[in-house]
């Protein structure tokens, strides 16, 4: 006989396991439990939390694995990345996996919340990647200082380069795509070096993994710049420095950092928005990489065979377009005055793409010989021109030097704008300034240009020249001189040189002639100076050279950064998880 006992519990039965059968058969009868047993003990119950974890589809063993909420357990998962935390009060917990080897492996989660309900298990799972790794790395060689990193990786991924020398800073370059092959140029180099470097993958979730360490050495310079000395004092506020001659740059600690392998003078040089250099050379225009090989050219016979044309120079500068076209100045079209026929410039506009080549403004249509000439105007060469920048309006800013003008071109190529100096100067000129040649006109803000004064032939017969800044007043008429420098002692540069203006407010002014070419005095010097003329750094070029065209400050060669030592690859790798 069986015995009854209060409240219904059968002998040897948990009430507990009761309540869960009587609940489970009230769910199967589609009925609602309107009050359970007596205290509800089902909702004192405990809850499952269960999960796995895996990379790449592998189930991780011996992962650790936490639980917070009402209750914390800590645990691993299992040799089938399994992990489970029974007997869980009912509540919000926090699971957490920790990253076993953040440098093989990465997870886009690492923490899931989840709610614990009596009698029931809550399912949670991690899906980690491998990391890539590096599986080979060649040092290629393109000359003494230009060193491409072949790298091949056992699956896709980013990978970042750092490399250094003693006595220099520790650069960082990056190759961004996704591929398990990389060619990384690693620009900057000095000459006869050794080199370390470490280069590490990086994960789309930007995650760095192991560190892969090496070693490689530069070369002696080419014969043809090893005479090449640089005298430098103080410290740049930039990092590099073009000279065109032979297109070489410098550090600013006065180290030869690049050069074109092909060893080509050039005079003008602009960069496109990807890093690409186009030079004008003896034989055109080149595109060139910062690895120094041409990808695109337009030599003048090229240009001769499509437009007709013969008897023109490409010459003197160039610029970038904001549609990465290419415009030239270039030697060309007559202004015929009693029978003789006057050479004049023009511009043209190349397109490395689609290789189009378009005339797009002539001096002839716009002067004439016969009232805008000057001291050196001759037949073959009526007006010099000798620089070519775009303005802030679009506007095209063109130097003459035989006129000493600059002259302001509508960005239609339609009409000009204004002319600064020469014999038809839309501006009463202040003092000296425009009398005497110029180079590297710019328009830094509206109505502000800045340029290179040669001082060639000044009518007070002083020697001497200086960088030089001229307010436009375009409702009075003139131009005012609101800044210039000369160096202690003066240095006289009556031809070639430049002044460039940075970021900072400082300029860059370059004298490029060496002592005694047409009467310079020399030295071929570069200084950089404050707005209030503090000379912050200098570089006095010591070689045979007879002249340096331009000296043009630059921040990267191709997109290298200077890597504080705190943020290193081998400070960071592994944090990223």
């Amino acid at each position: 006989m069986m015995a009854t006992l209060p409240n219904g519990v059968l002998p040897g039965r948990p009430q507990a396991l009761l309540c869960r059968l009587t609940r489970l058969l009230t769910v199967v009868a589609g009925l609602i439990v309107a009050a359970g047993c007596a205290d509800d003990p089902v909702a004192l119950l405990p809850g499952d939390i269960s999960g796995t974890v895996r990379v790449d589809g592998v189930p991780l063993a011996n992962v650790a694995v936490s639980v917070t909420g009402p209750v914390t357990k800590n645990g691993m998962t299992d040799e089938a990345g399994q992990f489970s935390f029974p007997d869980l009060s009912a509540g919000t917990y926090t699971v957490t996996v920790t990253n076993p080897d953040e440098l093989q492996y990465e997870f886009s989660v690492t923490s899931e919340t989840v709610d614990v309900t009596a009698g029931a298990t809550a399912t949670v799972s991690f899906a980690g990647t491998f990391k890539a790794s590096v599986s080979s790395i060649d040092v290629i060689d393109a000359g003494s200082i230009l060193k491409t990193l072949s790298i091949t990786l056992d699956r896709p991924s980013s990978v970042v380069v750092e490399y250094w020398t003693e006595g220099a800073d520790r650069l960082r370059v990056t190759s961004d795509a996704n591929e398990t092959s990389h060619d990384v140029f690693v620009p900057r180099l000095r000459s006869a070096s050794v080199y370390d470097y470490e280069v590490t993958t990086v994960s789309s979730l930007g995650g760095f993994g192991a560190i892969f360490p090496g070693t490689f050495d530069t070369e002696a310079l080419p014969s043809y710049l090893s005479d090449l000395r640089f005298q430098v004092i103080g410290e740049a506020t930039f990092p590099l420095l073009m000279l065109s001659y032979k297109s070489v740059m410098i550090d600013t600690d006065g180290n030869i950092v690049w050069y074109r392998v092909d060893g080509k003078g050039t005079a003008g040089f602009a960069r496109f928005p990807d890093g690409d250099f186009v030079f004008q050379t003896n034989q055109g225009l080149e595109v060139v990489t910062p690895m120094s090989e041409v990808v695109a050219t337009l030599t003048e016979d090229d240009a001769a065979a499509r437009t007709g044309r013969t008897g023109f120079n490409m010459h003197h500068d160039v610029t970038v377009t904001p549609d990465e076209t290419v415009l030239v100045l270039v030697r060309a079209g007559t202004a015929t005055v009693r029978d003789t026929a006057w050479v004049g410039d023009e511009i043209w506009e190349w397109d490395p793409v689609s290789d189009d080549l378009t005339l797009r403004w002539a001096a002839s249509d716009f002067f004439s010989p016969d009232t805008d000439r000057g001291a050196g105007s001759r037949p073959d060469d009526w007006i010099h021109a000798n620089s070519l920048s775009i303005g802030p309006r679009g506007n095209y800013l063109v130097s003459f030097f035989f006129l000493s003008e600059v002259t302001s071109i509508a960005a239609d190529f339609q009409s000009i704008e204004w002319r600064l100096g020469g014999p038809a100067s839309s501006f009463t000129v202040a003092e000296d300034a425009m009398e005497a040649g110029q180079h590297t006109a710019v328009e830094v803000s509206p109505n502000r240009v800045l340029l290179f004064d040669n001082g060639l032939g000044r009518a007070s017969g002083e020697l001497f020249s200086r960088g030089l800044e001229l307010e436009l007043d375009q409702a009075a008429g003139t131009a005012e001189t609101v800044w210039e420098f000369r160096p202690r002692p003066d240095i006289y540069a009556p031809i070639v040189s430049s002044a460039r203006r940075l970021a900072n407010g400082n300029t860059v002014v370059g004298f490029g002639p060496s002592p005694g070419l047409r009467d310079a005095s020399g030295p071929i010097a570069t200084y950089e100076v404050t707005r209030g003329n503090r000379v912050l750094w200098q570089v006095v070029v010591e070689a045979s050279t007879r002249r340096i065209y331009r000296s043009t400050p630059l921040y990267q060669i191709a997109g290298e950064e200077v890597v504080p030592t705190q943020l290193s690859a081998q400070a960071v790798a592994g944090g990223g998880g």
